[in-house]
């Protein structure tokens, strides 16, 4: 259906943008309705369309015009809001060049992995107008303080949105952006413009002139800088050649990058710090390629030291200040010196790290051949602890859908962490307490954002229905989500105390595995494959494994035809095709798995609690491209999948107490 305002180009009234809605020459949206859809072997919404119709680039320059001017919003707001950290134990002699910070680190929207591409076509390339901005009624809260956390996450929220933009190509999922962008940019506006008033009258009060001079407007509140925003200090930051891979606000008054400079041998890797007020050069640094990772780093709260993990399990810790490499630490020898039985791996793969809020403390996320580990890092002492592992891998069991959020982020009070956007660890009891259950229909979580008390999510994020059809003109919020501690204190007290249950600790059960259709290999190799898998998995959760027990874990599974994936084959990188891939034309037919796990009770037949999910691979690694070997490659994923799996270790007798972890249902 064509819309109303086709052909006319509107204008943003919260920032000035132009933005042209396209005719419908285009049929991106009866895209979603196709069957024969072929799922690409490579993630295909980060691809840039190389023959789409002038109209769509149009669309896509407005959008970035929204990006150009948040961004320019979104770099003031770190600058103001981020205190020191303590890391004076690994740096000899620097013990007072910085201090606790009060402040978590900054969420690098880049660290969440590459997610698969979904069996859906970009949607229509512009936003459809609306009349007015959405606005955010929420209460402004009155305490500065409040306000302040409030401010810093929406700045992650609005650099979020800002990747999104950068990155997508799917016009739906830019448009929704779009709106969000907007919503909270409105936001941010009615905050600051509280704290302006309030800054006023306490002027007004003491009898002191406001004073706009140069020479202190980097010490005004950020929210002075924002409407109308104000350039502080801008700077080339290389030569026209060179590339800018990175860039970050360091404290209150550092700017970092990483610069490719092209040479007459090829491009070098140059670390790079100014100071952020003058855009003064402070010093620069080339480093080895494969020193730093773009998706692998983290700044330390106080913004004073640069925290890059490489390829071959290494910490390289950088003076932000002087560029210096303070500290080169081995990953796997720091880990093997622990007690642990989890620090002897022979590889570990960087799953994500963050800083404690305190800024004393380096959480590092981790997966080896058959375990996810979660470590913590004593920046005062350099001695690292095990604080959590699960068998199996736990980035395969929540990635469906997949979450655009950081891997691993502390709470607040450090009492636990978030895991994938999913699971939240309890450090204390070292156990998971409660999982999100995501919203239907959703191809890729939005981030989770948290507080002590509650959790912030975002509404609307399924951009289609059960049927696939697109959902269009949908207005996304922010909304607390309430975590009900009291009812999961209740409930882990009878865990503890092993009061009566129908499922708890250390009890006996048994397990039933059913096996359908399979495309390739033996029905009884499946199923004793399935039951050691489970068992394995079972006895992580201190349970006992034994025929003839009046609770059973039952599995079913089947296979039937997956997607079917084009083959590539190894060729050059280059702009915008990074690992060299290059299609052959030809397709290879993938297999797919539908499991279904329950707890039942064998004297009643009652279902106690079940879950189902379908792995159907879009991305395969195959020495030998068969359909057989893609079916044992999925076979083998999936095992590891079912390791890591949740499934409850309590259930009650009692109404009033829930399920251990409990389920938390995000809104829609």
């Amino acid at each position: 259906m064509r819309d109303e305002r086709a052909g006319q180009t509107l204008k943003c009234k919260s920032c000035g943008s132009k933005m042209r809605v396209p005719d419908g020459d285009d049929d991106l949206v009866d895209d979603f309705y196709e069957e024969d859809f072929e799922a690409p072997a490579r993630p295909s919404r980060k691809k840039k369309s190389s023959a789409g119709p002038s109209k769509k680039k149009k669309s896509s320059g407005s959008g970035s015009n929204v990006v150009g001017i948040i961004a320019g919003v979104a770099a003031f707001v770190v600058a103001f809001f981020i205190s020191y950290t303590v890391v004076k134990g690994l740096f000899p002699g620097k013990e007072n060049q910085e201090q606790p910070a009060d402040v978590a680190a900054e969420v690098q929207p880049e660290g969440a992995p590459v997610q698969p591409a979904e069996e859906t076509v970009a949607a229509n390339a512009a936003a459809t107008p609306t009349e007015s901005t959405p606005v955010d009624t929420t209460p402004i809260p009155d305490d500065p303080k409040a306000r302040s956390e409030e401010l810093k996450r929406l700045h992650k929220q609005m650099a979020a949105y800002s990747e999104t933009m950068k990155t997508t190509t799917d016009a739906e999922e830019r448009k929704l952006t779009s709106e969000k962008m907007k919503t909270t940019f409105e936001r941010i506006k009615r905050i600051t413009g509280k704290q302006r008033e309030e800054t006023a009258a306490a002027q007004k009060k003491s009898g002191s002139p406001s004073d706009k001079t140069s020479s202190t407007q980097v010490n005004q509140p950020w929210s002075s800088l924002v409407d109308p925003p104000l350039v502080v200090a801008d700077w080339e930051v290389g030569p026209a050649d060179s590339i800018l891979s990175k860039f970050e606000i360091c404290g209150s008054d550092l700017a970092f990058a990483k610069m490719l400079s092209k040479e007459a041998s090829g491009f070098k890797t140059m670390l790079k710090v100014w100071n952020l007020s003058s855009g003064t050069l402070i010093k620069e640094r080339e480093v080895k390629y494969n020193e730093f990772s773009d998706l692998n780093f983290k700044i330390s709260p106080g913004g004073n030291y640069l925290f890059s993990y490489d390829s071959s399990n290494k910490f390289h810790i950088y003076d932000l200040r002087t560029l210096d490499l303070v500290r080169e630490i081995d990953v796997k020898q720091l880990l093997s010196k622990t007690s642990s039985e989890f620090g002897k791996d022979p590889y570990y793969i960087y799953n994500g790290m963050n800083f404690s809020a305190d800024g004393k403390e380096l959480g590092l996320l981790l997966m080896s051949s058959d375990n996810t580990t979660l470590w913590t890092l004593d920046l005062s002492n350099g001695q690292a602890a095990l604080e959590y592992h699960v068998t199996g891998n736990l980035s395969e069991a929540t990635r469906d859908p997949g979450y655009s959020g950081e891997n691993m982020v502390w709470f607040p009070d450090g009492r636990g962490w978030l895991l994938y956007g999913d699971w939240f660890i309890d450090r204390k009891l070292k156990q998971v307490l409660w999982t999100l259950k995501p919203v239907p229909y959703v191809i890729i979580r939005n981030e989770i954002y948290l507080t002590p008390k509650y959790l912030l999510a975002e509404t609307a994020s399924a951009l289609r229905d059960a049927k696939g059809r697109a959902l269009l003109n949908r207005k996304p919020k922010l909304v607390p989500v309430k975590i009900p501690e009291q009812k999961i204190a209740d409930s882990l007290a009878a865990y503890q105390s092993q009061s009566e249950a129908i499922l708890g600790a250390g009890q006996q059960v048994s397990i039933d595995v059913s096996v359908g259709n399979l495309k390739f290999g033996d029905h009884e190799e499946v199923k004793t494959v399935l039951a050691e898998v489970m068992q394995q998995r079972l006895e992580s959760d201190t349970f006992k494994v034994a025929p003839d027990q009046p609770v059973v874990l039952k599995i079913e599974y089947q296979e039937q035809d997956g997607n079917k994936l084009q083959m590539t084959k190894r060729g050059t990188p280059g702009p915008g095709n990074p690992l060299g891939q290059t299609p052959t034309g030809e397709t290879l037919q993938a297999t797919a798995a539908a499991f279904k796990l329950s707890w039942v009770d064998t004297a009643s037949k009652r279902t106690l609690w079940s879950t189902q999910a379908l792995v159907n691979p879009r991305f395969l690694i195959l020495r030998n491209a068969t359909a057989e070997e893609a079916r044992t490659k999925m076979f083998e994923g999936l095992q590891n999948r079912l390791m890591a799996e949740s499934i409850p270790y309590f259930i009650p007798r009692d109404k009033k107490l829930s399920t251990l972890p409990l389920e938390i249902e995000l809104p829609d």
